[in-house]
């Protein structure tokens, strides 16, 4: 059996010419963002829509992380079972800020992501009467983190104290997860919110 000869100075060209039209075909994409867009609040909004998950993207290296780390993750959990596979601690917290939107009350929620938690999440914000506008939904690993713009039944931003109290106690609830026992999964004690001015 002969092993045939490696070509080399033929994968370095390939290689190379795929970067070289990448590159041009980037700058060609510049050029018309530039021609469209211009330089003023739209392109501002534009670049900074996709400088979030860009970053997210390089800091699990184009999802790398993911491939080794799902692997080792299932293996300890068939092995060890499911409170062996819990190495991460993730807290559940809710952040409500009225200051990220000129429209809408902003609520970001962090917790350890499970089967149900989405429908958990917005069942509770139904209940409290707030209309979900708009919803960013995202899972890192085993955490989720889960935005969404709000407005009052009067479609209006949420101001009172009470409400935005209520919000905090309800979102908190809903992160539990029912079939964990530790302390991990229970939420924070209630916080007193701010009214927002």
């Amino acid at each position: 059996m002969t092993a045939r000869p490696i070509r080399l100075l033929r994968s370095f060209a390939t290689v190379g010419g795929w970067t070289m039209a990448s590159r041009v075909l980037g700058f060609g994409r510049d050029i018309l963002i530039a021609a469209f867009l211009g330089a003023g609040p739209a392109a501002e909004a534009f670049f900074v829509a996709f400088r979030l998950p860009n970053m997210f993207r390089r800091l699990f290296a184009e999802g790398a992380f993911n491939m080794a780390f799902v692997p080792l993750f299932a293996k300890k959990l068939e092995g060890d079972g499911p409170d062996a596979a819990r190495v991460f601690k993730v807290l559940p917290r809710v952040f409500v800020d009225n200051k990220a939107s000129n429209t809408h009350t902003v609520i970001e929620v962090n917790g350890r992501d499970r089967p149900g938690l989405l429908y958990d999440l917005t069942g509770a914000l139904s209940k409290l009467n707030l209309q979900i506008s708009s919803a960013k939904v995202s899972t890192y690993g085993e955490r989720a983190v889960d935005v969404f713009y709000v407005k009052n039944v009067f479609g209006m931003k949420v101001d009172h104290p009470d409400k935005l109290q209520q919000i905090d106690i309800q979102l908190h609830a809903a992160l539990l997860d029912p079939a964990a026992d530790d302390d991990a999964a229970r939420p924070a004690p209630a916080r007193k919110v701010a009214a927002a001015t």
